[in-house]
């Protein structure tokens, strides 16, 4: 049994294992309390993995929302979500090398928000058998009577 200390706010929001056994635990952060969402990497024993990001755990803002992680064919750790704890939001998706610094060769920065509805936000993600990231998600005018369901296809 593996464990971590998460505050009372946080909940586990998903998880991916690599092709080495790794295990990456995505939680949701808690923006009432200013606790940002989490990416953290566990190596096959369970222990973090302190070679991982800053001591085997990346920070998002505290204003972003982390739902989904997908693993990609090559070892890259796909996050989705949103950039704002509230509607509007703009759906945001990040990438990351296996070390947990942002892959820089995606979008130039390692993150990319879509923003053409006045609210959008993800909620999961698969990667595809050409290596394109789909992305699951709802779209709205920013009420919240008026979503609808969303999938976006990104090239890598």
């Amino acid at each position: 049994v593996a464990t971590m200390t998460i505050t009372n706010q946080e909940k586990v929001n998903s998880f991916a294992v690599d092709l080495s056994n790794s295990i990456y635990v995505l939680t949701s952060g808690h923006t009432g309390s200013g606790t940002p969402p989490r990416l953290v990497k566990l190596n096959i024993s369970g222990g973090v993995d302190t070679s991982f990001a800053t001591s085997g755990v990346y920070s998002f803002l505290a204003t972003d929302r982390a739902e989904d992680i997908a693993i990609d064919a090559s070892g890259r750790v796909i996050v989705v979500g949103a950039t704002a704890p509230q509607s509007p939001s703009d759906l945001k998706i990040w990438r990351f090398n296996s070390n947990g610094t942002l892959d820089t060769s995606f979008n130039s920065v390692g993150f990319a928000t879509h923003a053409v509805y006045v609210a959008e936000a993800a909620s999961a993600v698969k990667i595809d058998s050409n290596g394109k990231i789909l992305v699951l998600g709802a779209v709205g005018d920013g009420t919240a009577n008026d979503s609808q369901m969303a999938m976006w296809r990104f090239n890598p």
